[in-house]
């Protein structure tokens, strides 16, 4: 995934990420950039929705290490005031963590399909338990298993759960949040869009062509018609 993409793959990618569930956002987006269906074998692997959540996330950050660089910069509100907090990650020092090792008895990773289906559960929460840990022993209480699960989970792939906090600069609140790569890449793509579309729309104007025509067009060639559109030559 580590390479650059063509800019009718990330406009569709931005596309799918932008309606797809939080549940499947990433799997999605690393579906669509391959041209691959998002629940469907792939030629070296399972589904993209049945990969591990930490192995999903690992392919996001380095395709967004190959097309958008090191800062993975993003917002989140505070949940007391709903000021808008800015935080930067540095990609490579996540992808710094070494690889998890292999699903242990009784627990496997979570993946994409496991959130959507705990998602349509009465308690997601414990649905996810049950699919993740398999099951529990007798006279084990769920909140037990889910601690258990989740102490498990983060020593073996630490990019399952990444927290970032810091204080609120309007109330002063001590606010933390989880580190969504799903949200934060269709942010990244949505500024590349809103360029490539400002492209295309002054082409299409210009000289009449049609989307697929521009898009296949290099971007050093957009860039010469643009530039003779400016110049009035268009």
């Amino acid at each position: 995934m580590a390479r650059k993409t063509d800019d009718a793959r990330l406009l569709a990618a931005w596309e799918q990420g932008s309606i797809a569930t939080a549940a499947t956002r990433g799997a999605q987006i690393l579906a669509t950039l391959e041209g691959a269906p998002v629940d469907g074998p792939r030629s070296d692997g399972p589904a993209y929705v049945d990969l591990s959540l930490g192995t999903v996330d690992r392919l996001l950050l380095e395709f967004h290490l190959a097309e958008f660089g090191r800062a993975l910069e993003g917002y989140f509100g505070c949940p007391r005031c709903g000021e808008e907090l800015e935080i930067e990650v540095d990609i490579e020092a996540l992808l710094a963590s070494p690889p998890p090792p292999p699903e242990g008895p009784g627990w496997r990773y979570p993946t994409p399909r496991m959130l959507q289906i705990a998602a349509a559960s009465v308690d997601p929460s414990a649905a996810i338990v049950e699919l993740a840990a398999g099951h529990r022993e007798a006279g084990v209480a769920i909140d037990e298993t889910r601690v258990a699960l989740a102490d498990q989970l983060a020593n073996a792939d630490p990019l399952l759960d990444v927290q970032f906090g810091g204080t609120c600069v309007e109330c002063g609140s001590q606010v933390s949040t989880r580190l969504d790569v799903g949200s934060f890449l269709v942010a990244a793509l949505g500024e590349r869009a809103r360029r490539i579309l400002i492209e295309v729309d002054r082409l299409a104007r210009a000289y009449g062509w049609s989307e697929t025509d521009i898009l296949a067009m290099s971007a050093l060639r957009r860039r010469r018609y643009l530039s003779l559109v400016g110049s009035g030559h268009g």
